[in-house]
């Protein structure tokens, strides 16, 4: 996993907006976990940062974060201020929206559409059917995983990483 980590950051820093940091710290993972359990994990680390940037960004805002800017003159258009603000909300909403439809509201309806999209990719290469069939219980399995991350245990774990 220190290894996954370190894969993690070095593909962060490679690629823009650091866009490939969670597929090449799944793939470091992937000797000692399996897929969809990487996937799961890399999930989890995600809502955790939205969730810190969820906490922190307000509390900031309430500890006078920006204000100086402010009373100084500088940047009066566009404040770091005002961007900040229109980050977080943005963070907020994609994170709110990424967890009440994809993970609580609809987990079944999720699970459902991923099994059509696997059944559908064997019907049209059926000498990949074997591995469709491992696809499959990936996705169950990973439905699983989600299943025990919205758990307390789960939900004390994410709390842990966010602080």
């Amino acid at each position: 996993m220190v290894l996954a980590s370190g894969l993690n950051t070095w593909g962060s820093f490679l690629t823009p907006s650091q866009t490939g940091g969670g597929p090449v710290m799944i793939w470091g993972m992937r000797r000692h976990v399996p897929y969809p359990e990487a996937m799961t994990s890399a999930l989890a680390g995600f809502v955790a940062t939205l969730l810190f940037l969820a906490t922190a960004g307000p509390l900031a805002l309430a500890l006078g974060a920006g204000q100086s800017l402010r009373e100084h003159g500088i940047a009066p258009a566009i404040t770091v201020l005002g961007l900040f603000r229109v980050s977080l909300w943005t963070f907020i909403a994609v994170g709110m929206l990424m967890l009440i439809l994809s993970v609580i509201v609809f987990p079944r309806h999720a699970n459902r559409a991923l099994q059509r999209v696997a059944l559908a990719f064997s019907r049209r290469r059926p000498s990949l059917s074997a591995r469709v069939e491992t696809w499959a219980a990936g996705i169950d399995r990973t439905q699983r995983c989600l299943r025990a991350f919205l758990t307390g245990r789960g939900l004390m774990t994410l709390l842990v990483a966010v602080l």
